[in-house]
């Protein structure tokens, strides 16, 4: 050790450091930090300091620099492993956060917040089952650690289990129960156990505490729509976006809302402010084409239906959507295109097989046409919409008994659903049919 070395002044210099930090006066303690360890290099604790308020700063790298030159000097600091893994973690870097926390806990088995912090970051790869082993370890050694609880409940709740998300929420709000935020967590799992009251008070709570949580507001929206009481869900989701002006997802919900009131145009103005503020969201895209679609602007549902694909490529359900736009712009080729693309991905949806068969066959493809209606009738036997194309199938064909049972099929269908109108008309179809010899 260098003799000259002053360590009053070193000790004096970090201390004031310490005191800047608490303070939160951060670039001051930096500059001290520095001062210490051009004085003595070799001061771990100092980088430790240092590298805490980098972290703090959001400037991770150095604070990853910092924790190493403290393991470095002293290699079984257990504080420095822990703080090393909370940087990685910061950058989203899980793996090298997950080995910086293990060595913690192999230093010191009793590190509480290592094992909480382990379980964030099991958490948030969705190694669901680890998340709560870690938080239940940090919980026997910090029996109090309201993080731990709400946090385990909120694995809990991605699991499903929403009763045991219930149960931590209510230890935390026992140990505190000023937590607006887990008050907003325990009414999402009411609501997902469809305790609709129960949420709402929930969210009520959690307002009373903070009347400027958008994200209560949501979720009291959300709760009041699965309630059908969509104009107060509009009044939350307009809250919301008060409170938080850019809140896509309260855009996007107050345009479901609107949509369910039959307000289409305002249903639409919404989900274009939400793609305003979120060019990639996704819920946006696919229900304002479903808006577009319902005002018949289908070029426009078109359109957005394409974008919903290009974030989601496997979804059936875009391409059939697509498809039926198509098919009303008469592109009649473009949407068999989709409609197979929609039945690759999925093909156990008769709807897809039957609009198909009917886009076939308006281009003239009858035979195609033909095994495609066969296939939605075999996926969905009481389908009269499909036996009535198939039978005009048939008639093109020049099958005129099959296409006379499918009529019959047909009606036999709709008058046992009660659509007597539908059931009357088609009679009348098969008595002309065998007046004019057609049979």
């Amino acid at each position: 050790m260098n003799k000259n070395i002053n360590f009053d002044v070193i000790n004096a210099l970090h201390q004031q450091g310490l005191d800047y930090y608490h303070d939160g006066n951060y670039q001051q303690a930096i500059a001290n930090f520095d001062a210490v360890l051009e004085l003595y290099p070799d001061f771990s604790i100092a980088y430790i300091n240092r590298g805490n308020i980098f972290h703090i700063l959001g400037n991770y790298e150095k604070a990853i620099a910092d924790y190493n030159q403290c393991i470095k000097i002293n290699p079984n600091f257990a504080e420095a492993y822990h703080n090393l893994g909370n940087s990685y973690y910061a950058l989203q870097k899980y793996e090298n956060a997950l080995s910086n926390y293990n060595f913690s806990l192999e230093i010191n088995p009793k590190f509480g917040a290592a094992y909480y912090n382990r379980g964030l970051v099991y958490a948030r790869i969705q190694d669901y089952h680890q998340a709560i082993a870690n938080f239940n370890q940090a919980l026997k050694i910090v029996p109090d650690d309201i993080q731990a609880y709400y946090e385990r409940g909120l694995v809990y709740s991605n699991l499903g289990d929403y009763e045991s998300a219930i149960q931590d929420y209510n230890q935390a709000l026992q140990i505190n129960p000023t937590l607006a935020l887990v008050y907003g967590f325990r009414a999402n799992a009411h609501h997902q156990l469809g305790n609709y009251e129960n949420a709402i008070q929930d969210y009520n709570q959690a307002l009373q505490i903070n009347p400027h949580l958008a994200t209560a507001y949501y979720g009291r929206g959300m709760v009041r729509e699965a309630m059908q009481d969509f104009v107060n869900a509009v009044t939350d989701y307009t809250q919301a976006i008060e409170v938080s002006p850019e809140f896509a997802p309260a855009y996007c919900k107050r345009g479901d809302a609107h949509k369910l009131l039959s307000n289409i145009q305002m249903a639409i103005q919404d989900y274009n402010q939400a793609l305003l503020i979120d060019t990639d969201f996704l819920a946006a895209y696919y229900h304002r084409g479903n808006s577009r679609y319902a005002v018949k602007d289908f070029a426009g549902a078109v359109s957005d239906f394409t974008e919903a694909l290009r974030l989601n490529p496997q979804s059936a359900v875009f391409y059939s959507d697509r498809a039926n736009a198509r098919y009303a712009l008469k592109e009649y080729q473009k949407a068999i295109s989709d409609y197979t693309q929609a039945i690759s991905i999925n093909p156990s949806l008769a709807e897809d097989w039957f609009n198909r068969g009917r886009s076939r066959f308006l281009v003239g493809e009858l035979n195609t046409a033909l095994a495609d209606l066969n296939q939605a009738i075999q996926l969905q036997p009481r389908y009269p919409l499909a036996y009535l194309v198939r039978a005009d199938i048939h008639k093109h064909l020049g099958n005129q008994l099959d296409a006379i049972a499918d009529f019959r099929k047909s009606a036999d269908l709709y008058y046992q659903s009660g659509n007597t109108r539908y059931y009357q008309e088609i009679t009348n179809l098969i008595s002309t049919m065998s007046q004019t010899g057609d049979r």
